[in-house]
């Protein structure tokens, strides 16, 4: 079983595994989250939300115990 810290640690590294993430900041998380997310990407599509979440989540809820589960609150940052 993973401790929190390493969910953590996975969940940065599985966003920022994804082609189109530029950089991917911690912030202060909001509305009760345990983990804040800055997402900084190049452009953005409605597909690539929809992947950012789901790489998120395989991570943050891959615990059969929702009491494990990590809650992020992220933003989406496009590159300017």
């Amino acid at each position: 079983m993973l401790v929190k810290g390493d969910v953590v640690k996975d969940i940065i590294e599985s966003v920022k595994s994804l082609p189109f993430v530029e950089e991917v900041y911690l912030i202060t998380p909001k509305e009760g989250a345990d983990l804040g997310l800055r997402v900084k990407v190049k452009e953005s599509t409605a597909e690539q939300i929809i992947e950012l979440v789901d790489a998120i989540n395989k991570v943050a809820m891959a615990s059969d115990n929702p009491e494990d589960w990590v809650f992020v609150y992220w933003e989406w940052e496009e590159e300017k």
